[in-house]
């Protein structure tokens, strides 16, 4: 089989959709030597790895994947190379296909969540929501199988959309192989040293959208400091700079905390599996997620997770994490407060994160993928 893979979700500073793409990707080519890969790129990009497997290539495409080229432009090119199977690694994709079509949804907040496309000019608001309205519902239900990431993102599906429950497999992000409890000697101290940081750190590690909720984190850091004395864990917010910061900025200045925080840049993912490791415990109070990878990879690096209760996270870290009600600011400080004054429940939390994060394995995550390749090459169109 001749299968096609859109990986424009990578570009030069990976974010969740990206270390999704990188991950599945070599991961396919480390365990699967019977198929062919055509991996569609955006040219810059570093895909050099590609080239140590014979059954592998890949072909650049020089269009963001969201864009009107994705749904006009790349069809042609796909029919072009004699791709049997093409799978979309985000929910967009070609609007005419002969081969069969594979989307991976991460989530719908595009579709859903109020406001996911503030802080634009309103044309820009307006014109990104009616992309998503217009695209992200036709490539789904035109879909042979769509992936969800989660249990909580094939609901969204089902009441959002309507779509057919066995129209949709659920197939869990994999765990970077770097993310583990132990680095290399000294390499940890020389990345936290770059940051100016020493170990012992609050860490949150992600964009600064409405749908994360840092107003909320922000808000339990205080209630944390109400209930500790000083001197007090800093706060460490690591993720590429958006344009909601500002009110980020702003916020913490309103509550008199900015002095014990600190915004990283660019954290690559080669230094970010350190940084975790460095941290006391990692925060992730958002509103909603389709699945939550920073909170899993933190788990594998041995460093405990308070998370919101919203959503795919509960169902993604089980009883493996400290967990809260994402409204709930003052719980958060008190989960705050309890892994800061408590080892023994941080060492908890670390024993049963090292169970948890067994079931996210890439050997199973292939397994599972490769599976359902063969299942829609044989449907029916």
């Amino acid at each position: 089989m001749r299968i096609g893979i859109d990986g424009r979700g990578c570009h030069e500073s990976l974010d969740g959709i990206g270390r999704y793409t990188r991950n599945l990707v070599s991961s396919l080519l480390e365990f699967d030597r019977e198929n062919e890969y055509v991996i569609f790129i955006l040219p810059g990009v570093d895909w050099s790895f590609v080239s140590q497997y014979s059954n592998a290539r890949v072909f650049e495409f020089p269009y963001r994947h969201l864009s009107l080229a994705t749904i006009h432009k790349l069809g042609p090119l796909v029919d072009q190379e004699g791709i049997d199977l093409f799978h979309s690694l985000f929910f967009v994709a070609p609007a005419k296909l002969r081969a069969k079509l594979v989307v991976t949804v991460h989530d719908l907040m595009a579709l859903t969540y109020p406001g996911f496309f503030g802080e634009r000019f309103v044309v820009g608001q307006l014109l990104a929501s009616l992309y998503h309205k217009l695209y992200v519902p036709a490539t789904i239900r035109r879909a042979d199988a769509v992936v969800a990431v989660s249990d909580f993102t094939r609901q969204q599906l089902r009441e959002h959309l309507g779509l057919p429950m066995e129209k949709i497999s659920v197939i869990y992000n994999m765990i970077d192989p770097r993310f583990v409890t132990e680095g290399e000697v000294g390499k940890d101290a020389v990345v936290l040293t770059k940051y100016g940081l020493s170990p012992g750190y609050l860490l949150y590690v992600g964009n600064t959208k409405p749908y994360k909720n840092i107003e909320g984190l922000l808000r339990g850091y205080l209630r944390y400091q109400i209930k500790s004395e000083k001197p007090y864990v800093p706060l460490i917010l690591a993720g590429k700079e958006d344009r909601f910061r500002r009110r980020a900025i702003r916020i913490a200045k309103d509550l008199k905390i900015s002095e014990h925080l600190q915004f990283l840049d660019e954290v690559s993912d080669d230094n970010l599996p350190a940084l975790m490791r460095g941290a006391l415990a990692l925060i992730q109070p958002s509103h909603v997620e389709g699945f939550g990878l920073p909170a899993l990879e933190a788990l594998a690096c041995g460093t405990p997770v308070v998370a919101s209760q919203a959503t795919a996270l509960s169902e993604v870290l089980g009883r493996s994490a400290l967990l809260f009600p994402a409204d709930d600011n003052s719980k958060l400080g008190e989960c705050i407060h309890q892994l800061v004054c408590e080892p023994e429940l941080r060492q908890q939390l670390r024993e049963g994160g090292s169970q948890r994060v067994e079931n996210f394995r890439k050997e199973s995550i292939v397994k599972q993928m490769l599976q359902l390749y063969r299942k829609v090459a044989k449907s029916k169109s």
